[in-house]
């Protein structure tokens, strides 16, 4: 990828990621005071927390997938490593406060994307709910 692509794709991203906070913050704010007991749930805020889940989702890719990955190409055009690797090296440009944190942001995000079990979907909604606050507070730091 070219500088002046990268350069693109980091303006198009941004822009998706403003979005993207934009929903979530609403999502967020349609599900806070629900229960998170799936039998507790009307079929109206069971799709809240299913969008809350979705924009979360989204939001976590824009940023890491794209917009990280971009930044860390533009940095080192030769970047070719592991999810993990991103992380690290954006951790070490100071894109980001904790490579750690990031990941656990994505491992949830996966986990979102394959659970299907009700037995464990309360516990995944619960976990959103409160790394949704984390990652709108932690981007809005970047894109604002």
């Amino acid at each position: 990828m070219s500088s002046t692509q990268i350069d693109e794709q980091l303006t198009i991203t941004h822009t998706q990621i403003i979005k993207a906070l934009h929903h979530l913050e609403v999502s967020i704010q349609k599900t806070r005071l629900l229960s998170v007991e799936l039998d507790a749930l009307a079929d109206e805020q069971l799709e809240a927390f299913e969008s809350l889940s979705s924009r979360f989702s989204r939001t976590v890719d824009l940023f890491t997938s794209k917009w990280l990955r971009a930044k860390v190409l533009k940095e080192e055009p030769g970047f070719r490593g592991s999810t993990r690797d991103l992380m690290n090296f954006a951790e070490k440009l100071e894109l980001i406060e904790s490579s750690e944190k990031w990941l656990e942001l994505k491992e949830l995000r996966n986990r979102q994307a394959h659970d299907y079990e009700d037995s464990r979907l309360s516990k995944l909604f619960n976990a959103i709910r409160a790394e949704s606050e984390t990652v709108l507070n932690q981007l809005r730091k970047i894109f604002n």
